[in-house]
Order: structure tokens, then sequence, then C-alpha cells
């Protein structure tokens, strides 16, 4: 169809054509990526890099960065995902800002969350909370840390809830509350997150305690 032609058959394509290949191409080239072909994913995404479309750096750079079908690179992915990046895939944005926290360069993670956060990315409210709570790249600020997983709570992204748990538990920016840490907890529990069961039991061990 017009995706296969317009990526193997040439490197030009007039606004129409490209607007529908945007349409259609992220997911022609997630279904390759999926399939594990990896040489046909990677001829798609260097062809449609080549058309300047932002999801075909962005791919490259998940190549690079797990070395799927390549070597891996961590600096060709950054540089790819700043491409993809300035051809506006926000996605990317988020993306970068984990690799780097990946690679410890906390503070140009916490520089590519926040400019996810100004893209509506509702999970880097909370890895941006847990930059402050933790004091990696930024002066620990545990009532700043509290601020940004309350504000991922209210978009329901799932390990906000575990980190408010730990607010509530130890006071850390909000004045302790170990039943409100239970309650949140139950939340984290809902989405499965690792160690929040094992984290009730030992405040549910404590509130017994201390009765």
């Amino acid at each position: 169809g017009l995706i296969v032609y317009t990526l193997f058959g040439s490197s030009r394509i007039n606004d129409d054509d490209k607007k529908e290949v945007k349409e259609k191409l992220e997911t022609v080239l997630r279904t390759a990526y999926i399939e594990k072909d990896y040489e046909k994913a990677y001829e798609f995404y260097r062809k449609a890099a080549d058309c300047n479309i932002g999801s075909g750096y962005y791919f490259l750079a998940s190549m690079f960065k797990h070395g799927d079908g390549v070597e891996k690179n961590i600096e060709q992915a950054i540089e790819y995902y700043k491409i993809a990046i300035d051809y506006n895939h926000t996605k990317a944005i988020f993306a970068l800002g984990l690799l780097y926290e990946t690679i410890e360069d906390y503070s140009n993670a916490a520089y590519y969350y926040q400019m996810a956060i100004d893209h509506n990315e509702t999970k880097a409210l909370t890895s941006l909370g847990a930059l402050y709570y933790e004091g990696r790249g930024l002066r620990k600020n545990k009532k700043r840390a509290f601020y940004y997983f309350s504000e991922a709570a209210k978009l329901n992204d799932p390990f906000a809830f575990y980190y408010l748990a730990l607010c509530y538990a130890y006071g850390d920016g909000v004045k302790k509350d170990v039943n409100k840490a239970i309650e949140y907890c139950d939340i984290a529990i809902s989405y499965n997150i690792d160690n929040t069961k094992n984290f009730k039991e030992s405040l549910l061990n404590k509130r017994k305690f201390f009765r």
C-alpha cells in the first residue's frame, strides 16, 4: 500500500501522502518491532527517518537503546531521541528522560521529565517526583515530591499511589497517616505494583504494635 511504497519506493513524498503516512506509520513500525523482524524493522525505521518522520527516529532510538538487531549504543539512542523530539514526537521526550535516568544522568532526566510534563505526559509527574523524593539530580524536596505524586495520582498513574503510600507512611512532605498509607497501598496493589503487598503488611503490623 501507500506506506510501503512511500517508505521503500522514494524518500520524496508530497504533503497529502505524508499526512497519510504519519497517521498509519506508527502501527506499521510497532508491528515490525513486535514481530522481532529487526532487519525489516530497521529498514522501515531508517526510511521513515529519511522522510523526516519523528516516529522513525523514535523507534531507531529504541533499537539502539536495547540492542535489538543492532549493536547497543546509548549515545546513538540519545541522538535519535533528540531528533525525534525536534520532529515533535512527544513520546520521545519521556523516553529520553527515562534513558538519562537509566545511565544515572539525573539532571538531564529531570530536564526531560519536566519537558514531558509540559506535554501532558502523566508518568513524567511520578518520575520527576521520585527524583525530588530521593534527591537525585535535584535538591531533595519531599513536599515537592508529594505534590507531583498527588498530581499523577489524580491522573491514575499506578506508581504514584505507591509513592503516596510511602509519603503518608513516613510523613514525607505530608502529615504522617498510616491509614492513608494503607489506602494508597491498596490502590497500588490493584495495579500490581511490585513490593506493595509486603509494604502494606509491614504497615499493618506496625499499626497493631502501636495500638
